[in-house]
């Protein structure tokens, strides 16, 4: 494992144990409950990941939901280019969020805003897998080399503003909800890095950071089931 691999999975599991520190924090803040108050807790799939969710009831209308995410994907296989390439492609996506939810025309619609604590990260390793000709001369894989790079966010705070349907907290024991919104990342940080013939590659960090700086507002969406307690 590598030294960027294991801060990711550092920083993936600081992230879900705030976010467990948060739940069970607010399941003890709930173990007697005041008159009226309301609890339901959630599974959800969401653009940062899959996980659990608490909504508390503030007061008709108000409501206050927190809860993790966490999802891992990786992809490996061969391109052929000019030249047989092996990739490998990790994306750990880990978060935790804390959204205050109003409901204005007291039914399912709902305005929401909030912060997501984001600790996702990629990573991708290419490496060429065959020889390369170039002006009669032969290059091994190995003189050719490999270039390895990773992708973060320089802010790891996102405030988020969005819209939902769904009420947890009121109606049927057993409910549905989506959220639609948009969350400011900042800008994306890439790093990379490189070495024999192609390490050259890893020298265009800086263009791929400036091309990023566009995307500095990702969109967020989520589908879940909630339980009333």
């Amino acid at each position: 494992m590598t030294h960027s691999s294991r801060n990711s999975n550092g920083g993936a599991l600081v992230t879900i144990l705030y976010g467990c520190v948060f739940l069970v924090m607010a399941m003890g803040s709930l173990s007697s409950p005041a008159p009226g108050q309301t609890v339901a807790v959630s599974t959800r799939a969401s653009t940062l990941g899959l996980g659990p969710e608490l909504t508390l009831q503030l007061r008709p209308g108000l409501n206050v939901r927190g809860g993790v995410a966490y999802l891992y994907l990786h992809r490996r296989g061969q391109m052929q280019k000019s030249v047989a390439v092996h990739y490998d492609v990790q994306t750990r996506l880990a978060a935790t969020h804390l959204f205050l939810d109003w409901h204005p025309f007291d039914n399912a619609f709902r305005l929401s805003a909030g912060g997501v604590y984001n600790r996702s990260r990629t990573e991708v390793r290419a490496s060429p897998t065959e020889s390369f000709t170039l002006n009669g001369r032969s290059f091994s894989p190995d003189q050719l080399g490999h270039v390895s790079g990773s992708a973060t966010f320089t802010n790891v705070i996102h405030p988020y503003l969005g819209i939902g349907v769904g009420n947890a907290v009121r109606g049927s024991p057993l409910g549905v909800f989506a959220d639609l919104g948009a969350m400011y990342v900042g800008r994306p940080h890439v790093q990379m890095s490189g070495d024999g013939f192609i390490a050259g590659t890893a020298n265009h960090t800086s263009t791929l950071n400036k091309g990023f700086r566009s995307f500095q507002i990702l969109p967020y969406l989520s589908l879940g089931l909630s339980v009333t307690l």
